[in-house]
């Protein structure tokens, strides 16, 4: 079996590095990888006509060189490429893919969308509003502001998007941030509002296709502890199963 792993950051050398472990895997493609890619046996970099996938948002040369691979399976990391319909195209040509379709990536793409769905169907999830003005949005804060508050972009800010905010000041300067200066593009364009919880948090991940789930096990979150700059992943740590 020939696998295809979608991704640019350490996450997908991790899922290339499982796969080449299976006895049924023969070869790994990473696109477009990194230069710890071809660390692991079986793994390496796709490439067309001698040169690197441009990025992960280069959907045509992903399914072309997945077609002229003839890759049996591919895996798609980030969200991005999800948005885009990389599962739905590649699908078109016959390659299974793990992820959901471009229309199922609205769970991840509009934080808006996500809550007000999961309100529909009663999961338990904090307080919030959603908001297209920025005004509007300070009033709120300002009128709520408890122990904290959580402001976070509408769409894809890779994994950048979310302020904790431990005052009402903090919480106006994400809004701005955010809605004013656009510094996430039109990911900014709405944003949510909601109450804080503090305590532990925990991710749980599982795959399903619509009818089976499969567990991966859990992973945990540690927050910085200082003023060091933020980035996805920094601090987890992960059950291996």
């Amino acid at each position: 079996m020939k696998v295809l792993v979608v991704d640019a950051g350490g996450r997908g050398n991790a899922i290339a590095h499982a796969f080449s472990r299976s006895k049924l895997v023969s070869k790994v493609f990473v696109a477009p990888g990194n230069a710890g890619s071809e660390f692991f046996e079986k793994c390496k970099v796709a490439k067309l006509n001698g040169k690197s996938v441009s990025s992960i948002r280069a959907i045509d040369e992903i399914v072309k060189f997945a077609k002229k691979m003839d890759v049996d399976l591919t895996f798609i990391g980030p969200e991005e490429p999800l948005s885009l319909g990389l599962v739905d195209i590649l699908e078109e040509e016959g390659i299974p893919s793990i992820g959901p379709t471009k229309s199922a990536t609205i769970l991840e793409s509009s934080k808006c969308w996500a809550k007000d769905f999961l309100r529909e169907i009663n999961v338990p999830i904090p307080n919030y509003k959603n908001f297209s003005d920025a005004e509007e949005a300070k009033e709120y804060i300002k009128s709520v502001f408890k122990d904290g508050i959580v402001v976070k972009a509408d769409g894809l800010a890779a994994g950048k998007g979310v302020y904790v905010c431990d005052s009402i000041e903090e919480a106006m300067k994400a809004v701005d941030e955010i809605m004013i200066k656009r510094k996430f593009g039109d990911s900014g364009k709405k944003i949510v509002v909601e109450e804080r919880l503090r305590g532990i948090e925990v991710a749980f991940t599982a795959v399903t296709d619509g009818k089976n789930v499969k567990f991966f096990g859990h992973a945990k979150d540690y927050k910085r502890a200082f003023d060091s700059d933020d980035f996805d992943g920094m601090k987890d740590y992960y059950i291996a199963l």
